[in-house]
């Protein structure tokens, strides 16, 4: 149905308004999405644009889903607990943020696996949960904090998952690092 919608749309070449509150069929069925919050837009953009740059902690926690990690940016780097944080993204004004992390984008580390670039985050691993052609590990940070990975069952992958209460390692590439001000 959505699909017969958005061809037809298109078809039609005309302008439409169109309102839900489901994420996915906003991102699918729209050119631009206006988030809006407390009645006021959040952010207008592109779906594509939303979900990879979100600009509010809002908008990062509505579409899609998010791990926020709170990051301090001090002469010009950022930085979470003692790691300098990569991002392909300037550098924001000195402060405190949030680091956004989409469950997807992380992937997990071999112990032997090259780091240069890719921002590593440690944590013990709490659980894995099967979904047949993929899975979602649940895994807790120094801090406390939970960080959730999503991520196909294919071997390379599964190989080196390491039991529940063990250590792991995920990385974050710099081009996927995302940071918002804390709202």
């Amino acid at each position: 149905m959505q699909i017969e919608l958005r061809a037809l749309h298109r078809r039609l070449g005309m302008t439409t308004v169109y309102v839900t509150h489901d994420q996915r069929e906003a991102i699918t069925m729209s050119d631009r999405i206006a988030v809006m919050n407390g009645g006021r837009i959040e952010q207008l953009d592109k779906p594509e644009s939303l979900y990879a740059r979100p600009q509010t902690q809002f908008v990062a926690g509505f579409i899609g889903e998010s791990n926020f990690i709170p990051v301090e940016c001090r002469n010009g780097s950022v930085w979470y607990e003692d790691r300098r944080i990569h991002t392909a993204a300037a550098t924001p004004a000195a402060g405190q943020y949030l680091m956004v992390v989409r469950p997807e984008k992380l992937r997990l580390l071999a112990t032997a696996e090259p780091t240069s670039g890719v921002n590593v985050l440690n944590a013990t691993l709490s659980d894995i949960i099967y979904q047949g052609d993929s899975f979602v590990c649940y895994a807790v940070l120094r801090d406390g904090r939970q960080l959730t990975l999503r991520d196909y069952c294919r071997s390379d992958v599964l190989a080196k998952m390491p039991a529940p209460g063990q250590p792991v390692s995920f990385g974050l590439d710099a081009h996927d690092t995302i940071l918002v001000a804390a709202d």
